[in-house]
């Protein structure tokens, strides 16, 4: 038996596409959102220092913590970034602000702990901002206002930059929790 033998015809198509394909990325400015950059790989370990901690009870709390700082809080600030500037922690995003003074002192304390390198310079010209919604999680990242860009570099889970008695969690001291530790993942 013999192979049969295909012949190559050409088609033309004489029909133009009545749907045209649109792109998934949204047409944004530069300024309009903010992109978080997680290239500090230890942003979510937990810590314990005099007058702060961002561990926590245990798994679930963690769990649930890290579905609203993933599927609320940075949605959020990424999409309205251009309305957090403006305001500048006023109004609805009052949450969301650049960190000073002692403030500012205690969050770069914290995160050199954490990642146990230098986090700012005398020369950078970055800040170091607090995003947060309406609970008491809050992420603490330098801000890069040249790119728009936020490195996330620890969480404030029981909202102790900024401690207040009628917000704090008040048993958050006992608290022990650390995945990255608790499962003896080393960065």
């Amino acid at each position: 038996m013999g192979k049969r033998q295909r012949k190559n015809i050409k088609i033309k198509n004489t029909s133009q596409p009545k749907v045209s394909v649109k792109s998934q990325t949204p047409n944004t400015k530069v300024g309009d959102t903010l992109t978080f950059d997680l290239s500090y790989e230890n942003w979510m370990n937990g810590i314990q220092i005099k007058g702060f901690t961002n561990k926590l009870r245990d798994i679930e709390q963690h769990s649930q913590y890290t579905y609203e700082i993933f599927n609320k809080i940075i949605p959020n600030v990424h999409k309205n970034w251009k309305i957090i500037k403006r305001q500048k922690g006023q109004g609805q995003f009052r949450h969301c602000h650049i960190l000073e003074g002692e403030e500012k002192e205690k969050a770069i304390k914290i995160a050199e702990a954490i990642h146990k390198k230098t986090i700012l310079d005398e020369e950078t010209d970055f800040n170091i901002w607090q995003f947060g919604l309406t609970n008491s999680i809050r992420i603490v990242a330098v801000y890069d206002h040249n790119n728009d860009i936020a490195y996330p570099i620890f969480l404030d889970y029981h909202h102790l930059i900024y401690p207040n008695v009628k917000y704090n969690q008040s048993d958050c001291a006992k608290y022990d929790f650390c995945p990255h530790l608790e499962h003896g993942i080393k960065f």
